[in-house]
């Protein structure tokens, strides 16, 4: 259904007639309350709930490719044709700063905390990352030696997918700068302006002449395609259940201990009714290392509301286990996937190749509970290189007290935990052969 349209042309549709140019592109705000309009010389500023186009923003002389919000209400990013990027205010339609990138955009996205901006655009096949704070470009990735078709962002940040101009699509590493993948044509005609992740980064969709290709990462798998004509482009579903954390990581777990953790689901629900998820289960290969505390068959979260999840870590082998949790439900978008982590390590005292003991990390941690300080004491009973560190109860490290050789003998660590929010936490050491993990809680 046709709710609100603006026209151009003098007649306007059901009455409305706002827009003194020929749109080329639109946005939303984050909220959904303003549309940003964008023509050749001039963007719009509308109401998304009236008819009210309440501002405008132009530049004398310069020509307008592409517009686009970041994850903040109060700010979008302008590509501009002497081969800048303006930031402008949402509400005052004032450019906030001008930063130049080499090239004309005509792509432009933003990270999720809204701290760097990835660009590409005409006349250049690379993709350049760009530190908003300092208007330095801070990263470069290749997508081609003379263009960039089209790139996107993963829903967490990590991976970056391009296409070049002969057809070639990349998928990389933010954290590394590094390519991973290479993936290429199925149809026979080359990739078009069409790339979207799936939310879970699990899948990856490409457009081609013809065809709509869905890949599956990690290996990019080719798994389907299905359509009768060019796509230009894709838009990835906007999940109304998204988990706070894409990884919970349990660290290093002594087999024969557990360790339990929180995980929070937000719902971030663009619709007016409720969610139900149906089933939580943990599935892949070391599944059933990993449980989930007072599981319950189904709940409803309402729109904005959060619910937590305890789950426990019980290593049943040494190394590092790997898994997911899945939280399904009725939706476009479902399943919701966190992924889970930790590595199981040698009980603590382990019989070294002479028959004696390698490491007896009989660890205790006092006061307990502890205010301002705390004393770590356990003892070693050969020199060699030890690591003591504080997480806190999503296994996420605060403070590494130390990672070196010592001695062997009596250890006695002073930690100053003024610097700590009142809550409990989890002291592990760790050696080559063992490690100790005790809990204790800080009070204010």
């Amino acid at each position: 259904m046709l709710e609100r349209a603006w026209a151009d042309d003098g007649t306007g549709y059901g009455g409305y007639n706002e827009i003194p140019m020929v749109t080329h592109l639109v946005d939303y705000s984050p909220k959904g309350t303003t549309v940003v309009a964008t023509g050749d010389s001039i963007i719009g500023h509308l109401k998304a709930t009236t008819n009210h186009m309440y501002a405008s923003y132009r530049r004398n002389g310069i020509a307008f490719t592409y517009a686009r919000f970041g994850p903040i209400d109060t700010m979008y990013a302008v590509g501009c044709s002497d081969k800048s990027i303006d930031l402008v205010g949402a509400k005052s339609a004032q450019r906030l700063r001008n930063i130049p990138c080499g090239f004309v955009p005509d792509r432009i996205s933003f990270t999720t905390d809204c701290t760097r901006m990835i660009v590409s655009g005409h006349g250049s096949g690379t993709v350049k990352v760009i530190q908003l704070s300092t208007g330095n470009v801070v990263q470069t990735f290749a997508a081609d030696d003379k263009v960039c078709v089209d790139m996107t962002l993963s829903t967490n940040d990590s991976l970056l997918a391009t296409v070049g101009g002969d057809g070639t699509g990349r998928i990389w590493s933010m954290a590394r700068g590094e390519q991973l993948y290479t993936i290429r044509q199925v149809g026979g005609k080359g990739l078009t302006t069409g790339l979207a992740f799936s939310h879970d980064r699990t899948r990856l969709a490409t457009g081609e002449r013809g065809y709509l290709a869905i890949w599956v990462l990690p290996g990019i798998a080719y798994v389907s395609s299905d359509v009768s004509d060019a796509t230009w482009s894709i838009e990835s579903i906007d999940a109304p259940i998204l988990p706070q954390a894409d990884t919970i990581d349990f660290h290093q777990v002594a087999m024969g201990e557990r360790r339990d953790t929180v995980v929070e689901i937000v719902l971030k629900n663009r619709s007016d009714h409720p969610i139900t998820v149906t089933d939580e289960k943990i599935i892949g290969a070391d599944a059933s290392m990993f449980s989930i505390r007072d599981e319950e068959l189904s709940y409803t979260i309402l729109p904005g509301e959060t619910r937590s999840t305890e789950l426990r870590y019980t290593p049943s082998r040494e190394g590092v286990a790997h898994a997911q949790m899945l939280f399904e439900y009725s939706e476009a978008g479902s399943p919701a996937m966190v992924e889970l982590k930790g590595e199981g390590m040698t009980s603590l005292d382990v019989p070294s190749e002479a028959g004696q003991s390698a490491a007896s990390l009989q660890m205790v941690v006092t006061p307990n509970p502890a205010t301002a300080s705390a004393t770590i004491d356990f003892i070693l009973n050969r020199g060699e290189d030890v690591r003591i560190v504080l997480t806190d109860e999503s296994g996420r490290d605060v403070v590494v007290i130390a990672d070196r050789g010592m001695e062997p003998g009596q250890q006695s660590i002073h930690v100053d935990l003024s610097g700590l929010a009142s809550g409990q936490y989890y002291c592990v050491v760790s050696s080559r052969r063992a490690i100790a993990t005790r809990t204790f809680q800080v009070v204010r």
